[in-house]
């Protein structure tokens, strides 16, 4: 909370969308005065704010949204998916990197310490291992189908890889990607309660209770400190294969 009543005072922020929980929890969590807007009013934000945190659900509206932004010299911050085309994620880092702005998008289940389990036992195999990740994913839901949560086995399995995966298959249902000495399958369960990781054994995976709150803590500290976008080809990888398997 400290940082953030630090950065408000010297970083002029919006929150962008009201279809889902992230604005009110953001809200309650930043300091000082939050413009909270739109996604049909984001545009007026240029040359107003120097950050936006964009909380809109459907990934497929994610670049129109943010594009105008990211070129007018605004970091922003996405609620995941990026994007569901690798080519609007490039064209995303593409503008942050041309204006030297941040541009940020993270699943949360990344930093779980059961992905740090998983992480290490994948490392720690001689020879080439199957992981499985699952977790709900609905391929009918409005927000872009089974890109709105099953981005979160995608980035999971990005997590787990040292090098670039490639999808083997995919349906509405299951989904098999591979890589150097690594094999992951991901389950799509729209009924599922809870995502898991089996590496060895069966791990729940269980989001830090402040991860929301410390990414953005993150991000405005890059804003802040004019940092610009970290990894721009990390944010384009879990896009790149979301595309192939939403075919």
């Amino acid at each position: 909370m400290d940082l953030c009543k630090r950065l408000n005072s010297t970083a002029r922020l919006a929150i962008v969308g009201l279809d889902s929980s992230r604005p009110a929890r953001l809200r309650e969590f930043l300091a000082g005065p939050v413009a909270l807007v739109t996604p049909q009013d984001a545009g007026n934000l240029i040359g107003q704010v120097d950050a936006v945190l964009l909380c809109t659900r459907d990934g497929r509206d994610h670049a129109a949204q943010a594009l105008p932004l990211l070129r007018a010299g605004i970091s922003v911050w996405v609620d995941k998916p990026l994007a569901t085309r690798e080519a609007d994620a490039r064209a995303m880092v593409g503008a942050a990197a041309a204006t030297r702005v941040v541009l940020a998008c993270r699943s949360g289940f990344r930093d779980a310490a059961a992905t740090r389990e998983a992480e290490a036992w994948v490392r720690d195999q001689a020879g080439p291992v199957t992981v499985t990740i699952e977790g709900p994913a609905d391929p009918r839901s409005p927000y872009g189908g089974l890109a709105h949560y099953g981005v979160h086995h995608v980035e999971l399995a990005c997590e787990l890889a040292a090098r670039p995966l490639d999808v083997h298959s995919a349906t509405d249902r299951r989904a098999r990607l591979t890589g150097e000495n690594l094999t992951v399958d991901l389950v799509f369960r729209p009924e599922a309660e809870a995502f898991t990781i089996t590496a060895g054994e069966r791990l729940r995976i269980e989001a830090p209770a402040t991860y929301l709150e410390d990414q953005v803590a993150a991000f405005l500290d890059a804003v802040e400190r004019g940092l610009g976008t970290a990894d721009p080809e990390a944010l384009v990888e879990p896009v790149r294969l979301l595309e192939r398997i939403l075919g």
